[in-house]
C-alpha cells in the first residue's frame, strides 16, 4: 500500500481486475459530529462577526464624517459670508474636536475685529467728510455773501475767514504728520530725555493758559528721583502738549488738570489727568483710531480727531506704551510708560535735556 498515492486503484490477482481500492483521509471516520458542529458553528461566528464588524465600522465612519463635515461645512458658509461683506455673521455650532473648536472661535474673532473695522471705517469716511466740509462750507457761504453784497466785506469777517484756511491748513497739516508715521521706517531713539526738564518747560507754557480758562493745573513730582529715559525729545514734547491740550478742551471751568511723573524699579511713568467730562467705557478702545469722537455732543469742541492718533503712533516709535483709564463726569487719565535706561551718564542735577 505505501507504494499507491492517495486516490482509487485496481486490485490485479493474476492479471485479472478483482476489485478496487481507494487510499486516503475520510472526515467522518477522523471527526465525530460535536467537533463537525463546533467547526460549523464558530465558521458562522467568524462570518457574522465580519458582517456585524463592517456594519458598525459603516455606522461609526458616518458618525465622524458627520462630526467632522457639519462644523467644517458650517465654518466655511460663515467664512463665505465674511468674505461677502456680512461681518456680522457668526459661527455657532460648536464642537468637542479641539482643533475644529479652535478654528470655530478664531473665524468668530475675525468677524468681530471685520465688524468693528468696518464699523471704523464708515465712521472715518463720514467724520473725514465732516471735517473737510464744515471749514469749506463755511468759506463759501461768506465768499458767496460778499461776492453779491449780502454782507459788507470788513477786516473782522475776513479775519475770521483766514482762521477757518487755518484751520482746514491745521488738518491736512495733521494727516501729512500721521502719513509720515506711518510710512516712514523710524529708527529708534537713542538719546537720553530728561523727563522733569521737558515737563517742567510744558507746565510753565501752558500756566497762563490754564488760569485763563479758570483751571487749576499742577506739577508733580519726586524731588529726588531723576526722571530720565531713552527717546526724542521733540516728539515726547509733542505727545504732552497733545494730551494736555485735550485735558484743557474736554475739562469745564474750575476743574483741575495733573501733569505728574512717577518712577519705580523699571518703569517711569509720566501721567496726564483731568477732572473733566471722561470717556465711556464703550469708547475706549476706539479712542486712538483716525477721527474717532467719543459722540457726537462734543463736535462743537474744536479739534481735528486725529491728535490722540498722532500720540499713539509716536509713543510706538518711541518704544513706549500709553494707557487711558476714564469715567463719565469723573476725568481722564493718560499714562505714558518708558522703561527706565539699564545704564545712565549720571547726568548732573542742573542738566536740561538737549532740544
Amino acid at each position: 500500500i505505501e507504494q499507491f498515492s492517495f486516490g482509487t486503484h485496481d486490485v490485479i490477482v493474476d492479471g485479472d481486475v478483482v476489485g478496487y481500492i481507494t487510499i486516503g483521509q475520510f472526515t467522518p471516520l477522523l471527526i465525530s459530529k460535536n467537533e463537525e458542529q463546533f467547526v460549523f458553528s464558530l465558521t458562522i461566528s467568524v462570518l457574522a462577526s465580519a458582517v456585524i464588524g463592517s456594519v458598525l465600522i459603516f455606522l461609526l465612519s458616518i458618525f465622524l464624517s458627520k462630526q467632522l463635515s457639519e462644523p467644517i461645512s458650517s465654518i466655511a458658509s460663515t467664512s463665505y459670508l465674511l468674505s461677502n461683506g456680512n461681518f456680522k455673521a457668526r459661527e455657532n455650532i460648536s464642537t468637542d474636536i479641539a482643533e475644529i473648536e479652535k478654528l470655530r472661535l478664531s473665524i468668530n474673532i475675525l468677524g468681530e475685529k471685520l465688524d468693528q473695522q468696518d464699523t471704523l471705517r464708515r465712521r472715518l469716511i463720514s467724520d473725514i467728510s465732516h471735517e473737510l466740509r464744515n471749514p469749506l462750507n463755511v468759506l463759501q457761504m461768506n465768499l458767496e455773501a460778499m461776492i453779491d453784497g449780502v454782507v459788507p466785506t470788513t477786516p473782522e469777517r475776513l479775519s475770521s475767514l483766514n482762521n477757518e484756511v487755518i484751520r482746514f491748513g491745521n488738518l491736512l497739516g495733521n494727516l501729512n504728520v500721521l502719513k509720515e508715521f506711518e510710512s516712514a521706517t523710524i529708527s529708534p531713539p537713542n538719546k537720553e530725555v530728561n523727563l522733569k526738564s521737558l515737563c517742567q518747560d510744558i507746565y510753565n507754557n501752558f500756566l497762563g493758559i490754564t488760569q485763563e480758562k479758570k483751571l487749576n493745573f499742577s506739577f508733580e513730582f519726586y524731588r529726588k528721583d531723576q526722571y530720565i529715559i531713552i527717546g526724542d525729545y521733540h516728539s515726547l514734547y509733542q505727545v504732552v502738549i497733545n494730551l494736555i491740550h485735550n485735558a484743557i478742551k474736554f475739562t469745564p471751568e474750575g476743574g483741575r488738570i495733573f501733569l505728574t511723573l512717577k518712577k519705580d524699579l523699571k518703569f517711569t511713568y509720566l501721567e496726564v489727568r483731568d477732572t473733566g467730562m471722561g470717556i465711556p467705557a464703550e469708547d475706549l478702545p476706539n479712542i486712538f483710531e483716525r477721527f474717532y469722537r467719543v459722540d457726537r455732543s462734543r463736535e462743537q469742541i474744536e479739534g481735528s480727531g486725529i491728535g490722540l492718533t498722532i500720540v499713539k503712533r509716536i509713543m510706538d516709535s518711541q518704544g513706549g506704551t500709553i494707557l487711558v483709564t476714564s469715567a463719565e463726569n469723573r476725568g481722564t487719565t493718560f499714562t505714558l510708560k518708558f522703561r527706565n535706561p539699564l545704564v545712565t551718564t549720571g547726568l548732573p542735577k542742573n542738566l536740561k535735556a538737549k532740544k
